[in-house]
């Protein structure tokens, strides 16, 4: 799966130590908040990132919407080097993954207000979108509240989500035409072969 980056208004993390979504200011060169409390889910990807102290750099990887059936190729990232570190299923590069320093992280593209957010979520995060039950062709998500947890001395914040509201007959419509341009990249060459 290949993804159409110039629909994408923002590309944002979380910090689960602050509790806020972030996103990076090229212009100032510093990372931003940015206030997301819905999503409405177009897609859900998968992508290895984090950074290698085997290569001594940050590593990335493609985006795949399945991981049985596509495969990574896990690359180094630094200004001169993209050296292919691994490429296959997850399964079985997964044990390399991780003795690399990489981490598998969940992907949603999705519809925040007015505008299109990629939002990687790791850990925790990771955990509870996956614990969440919605009809994603059909209703939004709400981020209930960011709750505090605690796993030994390490703190830290994870956000709920909940299943919010169904779509509006415009909303559908805005997002089926999202979703085709969002997915429509067939001649274009390496739009989703960037570290976000």
């Amino acid at each position: 799966m290949t993804i159409n980056t110039d629909v994408i208004d923002y590309f944002v993390e979380y910090n689960g130590k602050t509790g806020e979504f972030y996103y990076y200011d090229k212009v100032a060169k510093a990372k931003r908040p940015l206030d997301i409390t819905s999503l409405a889910v177009m897609n859900v990807g998968y992508t290895i990132s984090w950074y290698s102290g085997k290569h001594s750099c940050g590593i990335y990887s493609n985006e795949v919407s399945d991981l049985r059936d596509e495969e990574f190729e896990v690359k180094a990232f630094t200004k001169d080097d993209h050296t292919l570190l691994q490429k296959g299923l997850y399964k079985d590069i997964k044990n390399d993954v991780v003795v690399s320093g990489g981490k598998l992280h969940i992907c949603l593209t999705a519809l925040s207000g007015m505008e299109v957010v990629h939002l990687k979520l790791k850990w925790a995060a990771f955990y509870e979108y996956t614990q969440t039950e919605y009809n994603q062709a059909a209703e939004k998500l709400d981020i209930a509240w960011i709750e505090d947890r605690k796993n030994g001395a390490i703190e830290y914040k994870v956000p709920k989500f909940e299943k919010w509201d169904k779509f509006t007959e415009n909303e559908k419509s805005l997002i089926a035409d999202l979703r085709s341009k969002l997915l429509k990249t067939e001649n274009k060459e390496d739009s989703n072969d960037l570290p976000f």
